[in-house]
């Protein structure tokens, strides 16, 4: 067969296309933003990307280079800051420049395609020049401060946040006290930084209050918390930081927080969903040191319901005067990466993600598209360490497409799974359940909690679970569809793999 010329041009054509469009991916790369000034945070969603005979988001390898060589490593893993992980990811870069942010991404059969963007950081030290930098401090001493900013001499940091506005950066001297007793409200757009400068150990806010020391809404887009100690009064409802309407574009960066009823509280009520209220978006804790949360009921590490949001390289620990180490209670494409967590309570958790009740109106109630990769789960008096599904058997709340992968599970307690997951469409694999403290048990189980839909498709691949003494087995499972394959189990008196 000779083919004619309207063939002929169009193989040419096929020939000339980039070799993601000719080959059976087709990957996506969709960044939050693409320019903004340092420390920038972009999250990146691949959830997009197509492949022909494979189920993207769970079947596909992504690979994440953002372009940022000198990032370094994260301090919780050891793994660089500047590769990634999964369908969805996130990065923090924190000079200026102009950087290529590759995905890669291959399929079982190794066939590999890629895709870039370019992301431009600008100058804090351009952006905020001159007066547009308050420096402040309670000593009166301003070695270190930018030069030509302002010099402002305060006691409490709600006198020195009180210089924020739109384009503009505050920053308090390093190795000083500044006191917390009123609630400071953001309610002017960023870009905006509230941080450090000089030398010596991060600024300490002492709050002597209940309430939250600093309040976001929806007028106070585009800003930094940056390299600031929180410290707590120890009471209920003390918070570090609440918000008054929806939070967009959020950066704490090597924040620490402690002796707080709960660090940081962005929640998603029942009548915000009811008006259809748009979710907290692009919020990010990077870096951050949460710890001893107190006051009883009612208190969490971290309460959030996020969209578009990363949780990377930071510590939250010892909720045992509280509720949950990390509570997510609506998410959608989010990523909880590199994070070490240990120390709740018995009967919660450290980390629980559910969801909103079915019955809601738009939008959409549900969690779904969540990495949680990379992390220590580190236990404590709880026994269920992560939970994946409704926040009790009452509720209808449903969580799906989750990819958990390359953990380390340590439990605490005997007698539970250290993984339950009560949702659907979840891959489980390479993991590491260490059941060693609690002389063996049972590392995962899948099941139904309560009038929610029996769980479905979930696959548990690739994991090991050990014990040096007792017996392991990897897990249980109830529902529909499910799959354990290629999994390691091994303890002193005997093993299994799934049931």
């Amino acid at each position: 067969h000779v083919p004619n010329t309207r063939q002929v041009a169009l193989l040419c054509a096929l020939l000339l296309l980039p070799a993601w469009m000719r080959a059976a991916i087709q990957p996506a790369l969709v960044p939050s933003r693409t320019t903004g000034v340092a420390p920038l945070a972009v999250h990146f969603d691949a959830t997009g990307t197509t492949a022909t005979g494979a189920i993207p988001f769970h079947e596909l390898r992504y690979d994440w280079t953002f372009g940022d060589s000198n990032a370094g490593s994260w301090t919780t893993s050891g793994l660089a800051k500047d590769k990634g992980f999964g369908p969805i990811a996130a990065h923090v870069y924190e000079q200026p420049g102009t950087y290529t942010v590759t995905l890669r991404v291959i399929d079982v059969n190794g066939q590999t395609v890629s895709a870039t963007r370019t992301i431009t950081v600008s100058d804090p030290a351009v952006v905020f020049a001159g007066s547009n930098t308050v420096c402040v401090s309670r000593s009166g001493s301003f070695a270190g401060c930018p030069s030509g900013a302002q010099q402002v001499s305060e006691t409490t940091f709600e006198g020195g946040v009180q210089h924020a506005g739109t384009g503009t950066r505050v920053l308090f001297r390093r190795g000083e006290v500044f006191t917390s007793s009123a609630r400071k409200d953001m309610n002017a757009a960023g870009p905006g930084i509230v941080g450090a400068f000089g030398s010596g150990s991060p600024p300490r806010i002492d709050s002597n209050q209940a309430g939250a020391v600093i309040r976001f809404g929806t007028s106070g887009d585009d800003w930094r918390l940056m390299d600031l100690d929180f410290v707590g009064p120890g009471v209920t409802n003390s918070k570090m930081l609440d918000d008054g309407g929806v939070v967009s574009r959020l950066l704490l960066l090597r924040v620490a927080v402690s002796n707080f009823h709960s660090g940081v509280m962005l929640t998603y009520g029942q009548a915000a969903l009811n008006a259809q209220r748009p979710f907290h978006h692009e919020v990010f804790l990077v870096d951050c040191d949460f710890r001893h949360f107190v006051g009883g009921g009612g208190g969490n590490g971290a309460f959030m319901a996020l969209v578009r949001s990363g949780i990377l390289g930071s510590r939250f620990q010892d909720s045992f005067g509280a509720e949950h180490v990390l509570r997510l209670t609506r998410v959608e494409s989010v990523v909880v990466s590199n994070n070490y967590l240990a120390d709740a309570p018995a009967g919660r958790h450290l980390l629980k993600i559910h969801a909103m009740r079915e019955t809601s109106p738009v939008p959409d109630p549900r969690s779904h598209h969540i990495v949680i990769s990379d992390n220590t789960f580190a236990g404590g008096d709880n026994g269920w360490d992560v939970t994946i599904g409704p926040q009790n058997d009452l509720e209808d709340e449903r969580v799906s497409n989750v990819l958990i992968e390359r953990n380390l599970f340590r439990s605490g307690v005997a007698g539970t799974a250290g993984l339950m997951m009560w949702g659907s469409d979840t891959t489980v694999r390479n993991n590491v359940f260490d059941k060693s403290a609690v002389g063996g048990g049972r590392a995962a189980r899948v099941g139904r909690r309560g009038v929610e839909p029996t769980p479905d498709s979930v696959h548990f691949d690739n994991n090991t679970c050990f014990t040096s003494t007792g017996q392991v087995i990897c897990a249980t499972f109830s529902g529909t569809n499910h799959r354990a394959v290629n999994n390691l189990s091994v303890g002193d008196a005997g093993s299994g793999v799934a049931t």
